[in-house]
């Protein structure tokens, strides 16, 4: 690993709670939530510090939340009722759905009376809906963000992440993969996984690689299929990777849907030195998948994360060490 990667320590899970405040003010847009004393709720913005350290991080991720500082703050709507702000900080990304806020939901629906309006982020997508339906949430319960004013609400239910992000909780990680299996597939996967799965980054603005040209008649000659998960819906995905034995190419979103692929998949991720993450080594070792990665050479790009050159020999080393290794522990090249 590279000596400064700055994403790789683990923080593990948060201590539930789960309680009802009133008159607190919500920006569905960032998932800022600001309680009537004033204060800010850190879970909301991934900081989990020390009392010292809470006021500067919190400080430093709500400069990236645009909506919090947009001159519609200083006029909320208000809202009367009982309600539940389903967004958190980068809720909009594939990822941080399926592993920060749909887990959220995990032992928390029986508590949301029938009463209890679901806020949810704007611009909702297809895949955002599908999996809301598919996980149970009910649709009349649905309250759709579409304002640019925050909303001040007379009582807001709240629970916290179960994880940090990019770090999983078991219990509730599986919760979702379960409830999705079964009512998309009527169940788990009925046999081991056998497609190899290579992961295409198309229309990409970072991280795809230079000489994928070089890389995929290598894995075709190894029984690969090249996937463009941006062109499936939600369910093709979670078929497609419930009959997964092998996923590889460079780190992107796509990765997430390891989810829905039975245990003990091999899971192979590219990065770039200058881009590692934790994310899906977590989602492996918490859904029994045996994860490696490989560090490519970042290839620059102005104001951009690099893409990325894959030394292919070494790659392809690596990947046929992993199949001969198969259930003996992961690798890391």
């Amino acid at each position: 690993m590279p000596p400064d990667a700055d994403n790789l320590e683990i923080v593990g899970t948060f201590e539930r709670r789960f309680e009802e405040k009133n008159w607190a003010t919500v920006w569905p847009a960032s998932g800022v939530i600001r309680w009537a004393d004033g204060s800010i709720e850190p879970e909301t913005l991934w900081v989990k510090v020390t009392a010292e350290k809470r006021v500067e991080w919190v400080k430093n991720q709500l400069g990236q939340c645009g909506d919090y500082h947009s001159k519609w703050s200083w006029w909320p709507r208000t809202q009367r009722g009982r309600f539940f702000n389903l967004s958190l900080f980068w809720s909009a990304g594939y990822y941080h759905w399926l592993c920060d806020v749909l887990p959220r939901l995990y032992d928390l629906m029986p508590k949301l009376g029938a009463e209890v309006q679901i806020i949810l982020p704007p611009r909702m997508t297809a895949w955002q809906r599908r999996s809301l339906e598919l996980i149970g949430l009910p649709q009349k319960q649905w309250l759709p963000y579409d304002s640019k004013r925050p909303w001040k609400v007379e009582h807001l239910l709240y629970a916290s992440p179960t994880a940090m992000t990019g770090d999983q909780e078991e219990k509730s990680l599986k919760w979702v993969r379960d409830t999705i299996w079964q009512r998309c597939l009527g169940g788990p996967p009925i046999r081991a996984g056998w497609r190899k799965l290579y992961l295409a980054r198309k229309n990409t603005w970072s991280r795809s690689l230079v000489n994928e040209s070089e890389l995929l008649p290598l894995l075709l000659e190894r029984g690969f299929e090249v996937v463009d998960c941006g062109t499936l819906t939600f369910d093709e995905q979670v078929r497609l990777f419930s009959e997964c034995a092998c996923v590889t190419g460079p780190h992107g979103a796509a990765f997430s849907n390891m989810l829905w692929a039975p245990p003990g998949a091999i899971v192979f991720e590219i990065f770039d030195p200058t881009a590692v993450r934790r994310c899906y080594w977590s989602m492996s070792k918490n859904l029994g998948h045996q994860h490696a990665c490989g560090i490519g050479l970042a290839v620059a790009q102005a104001g951009k994360e690099a893409n990325i050159q894959v030394p292919v020999d070494e790659f392809i080393r690596s990947l046929d060490q992993l199949f001969a290794n198969k259930g003996q522990g992961a690798i890391e090249n």
